[in-house]
C-alpha cells in the first residue's frame, strides 16, 4: 500500500512483546506505512536492529521538565501522557500527511486503505467505545463506558492539516498535569478528554465500522465470525481486534472485565484469542514481561510508590524540588512521611502517604471512619501490617508510623496531651490481641486471592466483607486525645451534652428523622438543647417533640439534623458563630449511590457525618473526606393507641394494604403508583374483600400527582385515600389498623415507615434494595425483587445518569398474594419483624451508639 502514513504505538519494555506482535500484524498488512514504537522507558540493553520498527524514547521528545514529568505519573499515566508529543514529533520530523496511533495490545487483520481513504476526508478520527446498549447487569456498563470515556483512545488518527495540529497543541496542554485517573474528578488519563473533541475541533470523523476496535466491550452486540481463514465482524471484514486485558496464559480473555469467560466466547473470538496469545509467546512475552520499568524506583533503589507520585504532583509547584540535585529525593520522601494535615486536624500517626491511600479505598473509609481521631490506631496497624503489600510501598515508609505506634504505645510520644497521659493507652488482652492475629491472617489471605473471589462473589458482597474483616482484623482501644487532633473546640462550652438543630416539627420523613434521634439520646439521659430551625423546609409545622426547645445552644459539640443540600443554608442565617470553637456534626440521607458532587463543598463545615444507613455511608463516604458513621434511626417501642378503623376513616371490614406518601417527596422515587398497580395485578380491579390505604400528606403542594392519580386510579373503591392531617399518634393508630406495609419505591435512605411498621409487628413488602435493607431480609419481610436502572431524565435533585431500583411488579403482586392468603406467614414474618427493630433499632440500643461516639469526640476534642 502506498501512502504517505505511519503508524505508531507506545510501550514500555515490560510490553515490548505487545509491540512486536502489533508490528508484525502491520507489516503484513499495511506494508507501505512506516512504524514506530516510542519506548516508555530506558533503552538500554536494546538493539533496534532486533526489531521491524523505528524506535525512539521519551528523550526524543520536546516535553518540558521531563523528570518531573516522568516522576508524577504512573507508568500506565506516563504511557498515555506522551501520545500528543508522540504525534508532534512525528509531524514535525517526519512529514507524514497522516499519523495512526494503535494501543500496543492490538492486533490488525485487514489492509487499512479504507482507513487511509476515509482519514483523507476528515482530520481527526475516532471510534467510540459503544455502539449499541450495554445493559445486561456485568462489568463494564454503560456507567462504566462514560467514567472512562465515550471513545477509545487506543486508537486515533490524525491528519496533518491545521485543527489536528491545534488539537494536538490543546492535549499536550493537558497531559502536562492532568493525565490521571481520577474518576471522581471525572478524568481517565487521556481518554476522558477526547470526549470534548467532536464539539470543539471541525473535520472530526466518528467510525462506527464494526471491524474496527473489535473488543471485549462491544463484542456482546458484535457478532465475530470467521468465514474461510476470514474473520468477519456483522459481516464485514475485521480490521482490527483490541485484546485489552488479555492473559499471557491464555487462559484470561480480559481482566477488565466479567462478562466473558474462556467457556462463553464465541468460537471465532476464541481462536483470534489462542492465536494472539501463541503470537505474544513468540515474540518472548516470557522475557520482556519480567523487565522492570526504568522509572519506578528513585537513584538510591527505593521503589517509588504510585500514591506517592499523586502527592507529588499536586505539591510539585510548591515543592519545587530539582532533579538535579541527589538530595531532592530524599527531600520528597520526607516531604511523603510528613503528617498530614486536612482542614485543621491531624495526627501523629498518619504520614500524607498513609492519608492519601486510605482516601483512595472506600474500603479503609469504611473500616476506619474517622482516621485523623479515634481510628487512627487501628488504621495505623492495618497500614504497618498491610500497607506494604497492597499498595507496594518500601519500608522506609512504612516505618516512621510503626516508631510512632511504639510511643503511642509506651506513652513516650511527646504529643500525647495531659488528659490522654492520666488515663493512659488500654492495652488489648492477650486474647484479643490473638483473635486479631488471626483475623488478620485470614483477610490477607483473602486480599491476596481476592482475584478468584470475583468469580464467585458479588462486587456489594466484597466490599462489605472486606470492611468487616478490616475491623476485626485491626480492632483495638480507642486512641487517647492529643495535641494534635483536638480540633478548635473553645473550652467555655459544656461538654457534656449536645446541641441538636433541626427540623424539630416538621411533618415529614426529615422531621421525623431528628425527632428520633431526639428519643435515642433521651433513652440514655444525654443533655440536649434542642433548636428549630425552619428555613427551606415548606412541611406543615404542627408535629409534637418531647424535648423541650432550647432558647441558645450550650454544649461544645452540634449535630445539625439538615441534608448536605441545606447545610450551607444554616451557615448563612445563623452565621459562623454557631459553628466556630464546636465540634460540628452532619446528618444526612441520601437515597443513590451516586452522592451530587456539588454538595460536598458543605462537608467543609463540619467535622464528621452521621448517616442512618450503610447505603447512605457508602453513598456519602465515596465523596467527601471526612468521617461518615453510621448511625440508624431510633424506632420507639409501640404503645397501643386504641384507635379503631372506624375513627380512622378505614374501611371497617377486609383486608387492608397500606403506604404513606408526603407528596413533597419526589413522586418517582416514592413510586406510589407501582404498589397500586401490584395490588391490581394481585387482586384486580375494586376488589371487595381487600383494599389498599394510601396516606398522603402535603398534597396542596403538588396538583399534577393528585390529578395523576385521579386519572389513573379515580374510580377504583378499593383504593382508600386519606389527605387529611393525622397526628403521630393517628399515624401510629393507622399502622396499627393496616394488615401489611407496602413500599415499591426506588430507592430509601433509610425508610422510617417500613421499620415503624415492622415494629408493630406488621409484614412489609419493600423493594429489596437501598436503606432499608440494613434493616429488612428475607425471613422478617418481603424483600421485592428489582433491576438497577439509570435515569434517563432528572428527577428533581437525582440527576440524569444515576441510578435507582426498577421493583418488580409481578414479584411484588405475588407477595401480595402470599400475605393476604396465609395468616401463618403473616404471623411468622411479623413476629420477626418485631424482634428486628426491638433488638437493634431501639432508643436504648441506638443511644448506646450516640453516647459512645460522643465519648470519644469528648475525649479527642
Amino acid at each position: 500500500m502506498k501512502t504517505n502514513a505511519c503508524l505508531f504505538t507506545i510501550v514500555s519494555r515490560n510490553y515490548l512483546h505487545f509491540a512486536c506482535t502489533l508490528m508484525e500484524s502491520a507489516a503484513f498488512h499495511a506494508p507501505g506505512m512506516e512504524r514506530i514504537v516510542c519506548l516508555c522507558d530506558s533503552a538500554e540493553g536494546l538493539d533496534e536492529k532486533n526489531f521491524n520498527f523505528r524506535l525512539i524514547t521519551l528523550k526524543d521528545l520536546s516535553i518540558p521538565d521531563l523528570e518531573a514529568f516522568i516522576l508524577q505519573y504512573t507508568i500506565l499515566e506516563l504511557n498515555t501522557a506522551i501520545k500528543p508529543f508522540v504525534f508532534e514529533w512525528i509531524f514535525k520530523n517526519k512529514s507524514f500527511d497522516q499519523v495512526f496511533y494503535f494501543d500496543p495490545d492490538i492486533c490488525i487483520y485487514n489492509s487499512l486503505s479504507d482507513m487511509c481513504e476515509t482519514l483523507s476526508h476528515s482530520q481527526i478520527m475516532l471510534t467510540p467505545h459503544l455502539t449499541d446498549l450495554l445493559d445486561d447487569g456485568k462489568h463494564p456498563n454503560e456507567v462504566a463506558i462514560l467514567q472512562s470515556g465515550t471513545y477509545n483512545l487506543g486508537y486515533l488518527g490524525l491528519r496533518n492539516m491545521p485543527e489536528a495540529l491545534k488539537l494536538v497543541k490543546w492535549w499536550q496542554s493537558k497531559m502536562l498535569r492532568d493525565c490521571v485517573v481520577d474518576i471522581p474528578r471525572g478524568l481517565f488519563v487521556d481518554q476522558k478528554w477526547m470526549d470534548l473533541v467532536p464539539g470543539m475541533y471541525a473535520g472530526v470523523h466518528v467510525e462506527r465500522h464494526p471491524g474496527w476496535n473489535t473488543a471485549y466491550w462491544n463484542i456482546n452486540h458484535r457478532q465475530v465470525t470467521k468465514d474461510s481463514d476470514q474473520f468477519q465482524v456483522d459481516g464485514k471484514p475485521l480490521v482490527f481486534f483490541h485484546f485489552s486485558g488479555v492473559g499471557l496464559d491464555g487462559k484470561v480473555f480480559s481482566k477488565h472485565q466479567d462478562r466473558y469467560s474462556l467457556k462463553n466466547l464465541v468460537p471465532a473470538v476464541r481462536e483470534l484469542m489462542d492465536q494472539y496469545v501463541d503470537a505474544l509467546n513468540r515474540h518472548k512475552s516470557s522475557h520482556y514481561s519480567k523487565i522492570e520499568y526504568a522509572f519506578a524506583r528513585f537513584n538510591d533503589g527505593t521503589p517509588i510508590p504510585d500514591i506517592g507520585r499523586a502527592i507529588y504532583r499536586e505539591n510539585r509547584d510548591s515543592l519545587k524540588l530539582d532533579f538535579a540535585d541527589v538530595q531532592s529525593e530524599q527531600l520528597l520522601i520526607i516531604y511523603l512521611n510528613g503528617q498530614v494535615e486536612e482542614i485543621g486536624r491531624s495526627h501523629p500517626l498518619i504520614s500524607r502517604l498513609a492519608y492519601r491511600l486510605y482516601q483512595m479505598r472506600g474500603d479503609l473509609k469504611l473500616a476506619f471512619p474517622d482516621v485523623l481521631g479515634a481510628d487512627a490506631m487501628r488504621y495505623a496497624e492495618w497500614f504497618i501490617d498491610s500497607g506494604a503489600e497492597q499498595a507496594k510501598l518500601a519500608d522506609c515508609f512504612i516505618e516512621p508510623i510503626r516508631q510512632a505506634v511504639v510511643k503511642q504505645r509506651t506513652g513516650t510520644a511527646t504529643s500525647v496531651a495531659p488528659a490522654a497521659a492520666e488515663g493512659g493507652f488500654v492495652l488489648l488482652s492477650g486474647l484479643e490481641r490473638a483473635r486479631g492475629k488471626i483475623w488478620q491472617s485470614m483477610y490477607g489471605t483473602i486480599w491476596r486471592n481476592r482475584g478468584i473471589l470475583r468469580r464467585f462473589v458479588s462486587y456489594k458482597m466484597r466490599h462489605k466483607a472486606h470492611a468487616w474483616l478490616l475491623r476485626s482484623a485491626f480492632l483495638n482501644k480507642p486512641l487517647p486525645a492529643t495535641a494534635s487532633n483536638s480540633g478548635n473546640v473553645a473550652k467555655e462550652h459544656l461538654t457534656h451534652g449536645l446541641n441538636v438543630l433541626g427540623y424539630l416539627h416538621a411533618e415529614s420523613g426529615i422531621g421525623q428523622s431528628v425527632r428520633s434521634t431526639l428519643s435515642g439520646l433521651r433513652a440514655v439521659d444525654i443533655e440536649v438543647d434542642a433548636l428549630d430551625f425552619r428555613l427551606g423546609n415548606v412541611s406543615r409545622m404542627d408535629a409534637e417533640v418531647s424535648t423541650p426547645l432550647a432558647e441558645r445552644p450550650r454544649f461544645s459539640v452540634n449535630l445539625l439534623h439538615i441534608n448536605a443540600d441545606q447545610t450551607g443554608l444554616v451557615h448563612q442565617h445563623i452565621g459562623a458563630d454557631f459553628f466556630d470553637g464546636r465540634y460540628n456534626i452532619g446528618y444526612w440521607a441520601w437515597e443513590l449511590p451516586e452522592f451530587p458532587d456539588e454538595w460536598c463543598a458543605a462537608s467543609r463545615l463540619l467535622q464528621e457525618v452521621w448517616v442512618p444507613s450503610t447505603f447512605c455511608q457508602e453513598s456519602i463516604a465515596a465523596k467527601i473526606d471526612r468521617p461518615v458513621l453510621r448511625m440508624p434511626h431510633c424506632i420507639e417501642p409501640h404503645n397501643p393507641t386504641h384507635l379503631t378503623r372506624k375513627q380512622l376513616g378505614l374501611p371497617e371490614q377486609g383486608f387492608l394494604f397500606g403506604f404513606i406518601f408526603d407528596v413533597l417527596s419526589v413522586v418517582e422515587r416514592k413510586n406510589p403508583f407501582a404498589a397500586l398497580r401490584a395490588f391490581r395485578l394481585a387482586f384486580g380491579h375494586s376488589p371487595n374483600d381487600v383494599k389498599i390505604v394510601l396516606k398522603l400528606m402535603n398534597t396542596e403542594h403538588n396538583p399534577k400527582f393528585m390529578k395523576d392519580f385521579a386519572t389513573e386510579f379515580g374510580d377504583d373503591k378499593s383504593i382508600v385515600v386519606l389527605d387529611s392531617y393525622l397526628s403521630r399518634t393517628h399515624i401510629n393508630g393507622l399502622l396499627e389498623n393496616i394488615d401489611c406495609y407496602v413500599s415499591l419505591h426506588r430507592s430509601e435512605g433509610f425508610g422510617l415507615t417500613l421499620a415503624e411498621a415492622m415494629s408493630m409487628g406488621k409484614p412489609v413488602i419493600a423493594t429489596g434494595w437501598s436503606g432499608n435493607m440494613d434493616f429488612m431480609n428475607p425471613w422478617n419481610s418481603f424483600p421485592v425483587r428489582y433491576q438497577l436502572v439509570q435515569l434517563d431524565q432528572d428527577h428533581g435533585p437525582y440527576k440524569r445518569g444515576c441510578h435507582w431500583a426498577d421493583p418488580s411488579l409481578d414479584h411484588a403482586a405475588t407477595c401480595m398474594r402470599q400475605v393476604f392468603e396465609n395468616s401463618d406467614l403473616r404471623s411468622q414474618i411479623g413476629l420477626a419483624a418485631h424482634q428486628t427493630i426491638a433488638q437493634d433499632f431501639s432508643p436504648e440500643a441506638l443511644g448506646g451508639k450516640l453516647r459512645e461516639r460522643l465519648n470519644v469526640i469528648r475525649r479527642i476534642t
